[in-house]
């Protein structure tokens, strides 16, 4: 029996509030649904929400190539009243707790995911997905760039049409506007989201987040400034504006940073966060002929619920 993620419809991800009651209704009463009426409800009221001015908006299957990037977050191995502590105590508190650990491994076997869930899942997920045509999802979210480990707590998939609606039981759908405005094509799917049933309800139970890698803006109601503002002259708050400016050349920065430290001076490793979810690949990437080695990523984040 596919086990329902609540809340994971594609109004729940993207309708910012902006849809209402029944639309939300027909939307989630399509989850499960083999009634291509009720299927098409659902489809239509997502894409009602994005017509643009008078420019209605249209939906239609999406092409068996399209492929969509899923992250699917476990739980923590530790507790949560453990990690509850951790969060709940000062700066000096948290450091001296982190610092009890013998080495970074044990912090993220313990803050991480249990590796022999996330082994199961994993392993579930395959079983989910197989015979279903199309690239390895594991392997080529690996190559785009995302990483999938129990410390991490994600697993990660590219899928196609096929794979998503099997993991799923829900189908991709593409909405279009004609109107060069209205920001292209959206992808979305139908109701909520249910794992395969070959997910067993102890795994499922350990997965406690997903995170849909795409973009997407409602666009009715448009939401436009009727009333504009004028803002007055001069500094708008005291958080981007002081009396007491100083002036400095970059040297005199540095200096007063000491800054850079010497090639001697040993350093602990630095993560670099990639804040745009859409390029994680260019944290691992650098231009042609650029002299300069790769730089290590310590950790890449990852989202929860």
């Amino acid at each position: 029996m596919p086990t329902i993620i609540n809340n994971s419809t594609f109004l729940d991800a993207y309708g910012a509030g902006q849809y209402t009651s029944q639309q939300y209704q027909a939307v989630a009463a399509a989850t499960l649904s083999t009634d291509a009426r009720v299927l098409g409800d659902a489809n239509q009221a997502i894409t009602d929400l994005f017509q643009y001015g008078p420019t209605a908006s249209t939906f239609s299957a999406v092409g068996h190539d399209t492929q969509i990037t899923v992250g699917l977050m476990l739980e923590r191995a530790a507790p949560q009243s453990q990690l509850d502590n951790l969060l709940g105590g000062s700066w000096g508190q948290r450091q001296a707790a982190l610092a009890a650990f013998p080495d970074q491994a044990a912090v993220w076997a313990t803050y991480g995911a249990d590796v022999g869930t996330y082994n199961t899942v994993q392993g579930q997920i395959q079983a989910a997905l197989a015979g279903i045509g199309g690239a390895d999802p594991f392997a080529a979210a690996t190559a785009a760039g995302y990483i999938s480990t129990a410390a991490d707590r994600t697993i990660w998939l590219t899928v196609n049409h096929d794979q998503f609606t099997a993991l799923f039981n829900s189908a991709l759908f593409e909405i279009k506007n004609s109107n060069p405005n209205a920001g292209g094509t959206t992808i979305a799917w139908t109701g909520n989201l249910a794992l395969n049933d070959a997910i067993s309800s102890s795994s499922a139970a350990a997965i406690q987040g997903v995170w849909i890698e795409r973009g997407a803006a409602l666009t009715n109601p448009l939401v436009t400034a009727s009333t504009l503002v004028a803002p007055t002259l001069g500094p708008l708050g005291i958080g981007n504006a002081t009396e007491g400016k100083v002036v400095a050349t970059p040297a005199a920065i540095a200096a007063g940073y000491h800054f850079p430290l010497p090639t001697s001076v040993a350093t602990d490793a630095v993560a670099l966060v990639e804040t745009t979810y859409g390029s994680p690949a260019a944290l691992t990437s650098r231009p042609p002929g650029a002299a300069s080695p790769e730089p290590e990523a310590a950790r890449a984040p990852h989202c929860s619920a």
